[in-house]
């Protein structure tokens, strides 16, 4: 570690970090400048690790909810052909002091004040990898030593630090307190509309926003560092707007650079609390609850189209404001062409990752226009798959309890009956088997086919389905007549099951 004194220099504004594709070139790395004063030069993000990608764009919608100002529709939907590079560039000027990655005073998005802590020692490097192993959180194909971390520059550890204060999950941390809250996108199936160019991208996902909130909006550039005493015993805040909730200090955190620039380590502390916000994420969607809305959660049994009609609407759900406000520009501009989402995020199981998911899905905007015919025949395909899946589910119990059961007196265990149905691999392949029919049964549906045709066909996909799983399922028992017995008494359910999914 080096003296703070002499701590090197690197500068966000001006320094390349993020990396992106050329439009109709290669990529790259680009500094914030480059990216925010000329978007339209660049077709997106190129980073394929989920919480990356998310928090890249948050922070850079970030940027642009604070240099643009605030906005109604229309003033947004205007973006799209006159970006206001003079504004960005003032912007970026004004604050580009807060952007120094390692800056003694105002280091960005860190705690200064972690080096006046005595007890504190730094943490490898790898505890800001959210993909990496660390401490006592051990990963599969990751086998990181705590005393051998190695280094990364600064590029990488400035891409770390966001996105490990957006999704790094809660738990025990035991620095200044005894845990730490998880970030604002961790858990929640965070969904993004993407453009045909980065301008286009920033454009649709900046909502608007109110001339009040946004006076209150401020980022943690905008903002002095937290004190020691705050982090101790920090309340439970609110997040005054998407600036606020896309750049805050869930950690507090302060990299600690040697000589050359490069990042081994950083002193690692919890951050600030974020209570439930009355106003949802504006990259999530709200569902009902048995109290109160709450956000799809990310969930590793169930993919991004599960989930879609929720995103249109249905079933009193809310779609994220994201994609109601990129609807509402593309229709503006008689543009119904299918809008590109991004959907996925990182599960947590409390301070252990369950996984991470990116999704990249075409939707035309027809099927995402709440109350509409072809949004309710949506809603009703997924509920149809739903409640054949649990029939058929209890079919698979009948099979496999008869099959334990079969020439022996003793009752079996459900946990046994149940882990036999996990094993020859349950309902997985009848999700797996709908999924592609589904995004097919979609397309028909948003290029304006009959809708009860495509639901009528949908039907055969969800029954073919259902055979489809249970036939494999049956197959792999065998077919000595211990398993053929099975069958034959399981098989009442299974009728069951095809009969609902059949059902016109």
């Amino acid at each position: 570690m080096t003296d703070p004194t002499s701590r090197p220099g690197f500068n966000l504004v001006e320094s390349p970090w993020i990396p992106v594709a050329e439009a109709g070139g290669p990529v790259r790395l680009a500094s914030l400048r480059e990216l925010l004063v000329h978007p339209s030069a660049f077709s997106g993000l190129a980073t394929t690790v989920p919480t990356e990608f998310f928090a890249l764009h948050r922070l850079l919608l970030a940027v642009c909810h604070r240099a643009i100002g605030a906005g109604a529709p229309a003033q947004r939907e205007s973006l799209l052909d006159r970006w206001p590079s003079e504004k960005i560039q003032e912007y970026l000027e004004r604050w580009a002091h807060r952007f120094e990655l390692f800056d003694q005073a105002h280091p960005f998005m860190q705690v200064p004040a972690l080096t006046t802590v005595g007890t504190l020692s730094a943490k490898p490097w790898t505890q800001l990898a959210l993909d990496r192993s660390s401490g006592n959180a051990k990963l599969l194909f990751d086998h990181s030593l705590d005393e051998h971390p190695g280094v990364v520059d600064p590029a990488q550890a400035a891409r770390l630090l966001v996105a490990h204060q957006q999704f790094t999950p809660g738990g025990l941390v035991k620095a200044l307190r005894t845990s730490g809250t998880r970030g604002p996108a961790c858990a929640i199936q965070v969904v993004l509309p993407l453009g045909r160019s980065l301008q286009e991208t920033l454009a649709l996902g900046l909502v608007p926003q109110a001339q009040s909130e946004y006076g209150s909006d401020l980022p943690a550039w905008e903002s002095d560092p937290p004190t020691i005493e705050t982090l101790k015993a920090p309340p439970a805040l609110v997040a005054k707007g998407p600036a606020q909730r896309y750049s805050w200090l869930t950690r507090a955190v302060l990299l600690q650079p040697d000589a050359r620039g490069q990042v081994p380590g950083a002193l690692y502390a919890e951050g600030l609390n974020l209570s439930e916000d009355p106003v949802p994420d504006p990259m999530s969607t709200m569902v009902p609850g048995k109290e109160s809305p709450h956000p799809v959660y990310l969930d590793p049994e169930r993919a991004f189209w599960r989930d879609l009609s929720a995103l249109a609407g249905e079933g009193g759900g809310s779609p994220p404001r994201v994609i109601s406000h990129a609807i509402e520009i593309r229709a503006a501009r008689d543009d119904y062409s299918p809008l590109e989402l991004a959907a996925g995020g990182l599960l947590p199981d409390q301070a252990k990752i369950v996984l991470w998911r990116l999704e990249e899905r075409r939707v035309s905007p027809s099927i995402l226009q709440p109350g509409s015919v072809v949004a309710s025949r949506l809603d009703a395909a997924i509920k149809r798959a739903q409640e054949v899946s649990q029939t058929l589910y209890g079919a698979m119990m009948d099979l496999c309890r008869e099959w334990i059961s079969l020439g022996s007196d003793r009752k079996p265990a459900d946990g046994d009956v149940k882990a036999l149905v996990r094993e020859l691999n349950g309902l997985a392949r009848y999700w797996a088997a709908l999924e592609v029919r589904f995004w097919a049964f979609a397309e028909r549906l948003g290029r304006g086919d009959p809708p009860d045709e495509c639901l009528s066909a949908w039907h055969q996909d969800v029954r073919a389905a259902t055979l489809q799983c249970w036939n494999v399922a049956a197959a792999l028992l065998g077919d000595d007549a211990r398993a053929l017995a099975a069958q034959a008494k399981a098989s009442a359910r299974l009728h069951v099951a095809v009969a609902k999914a059949s059902k016109t």
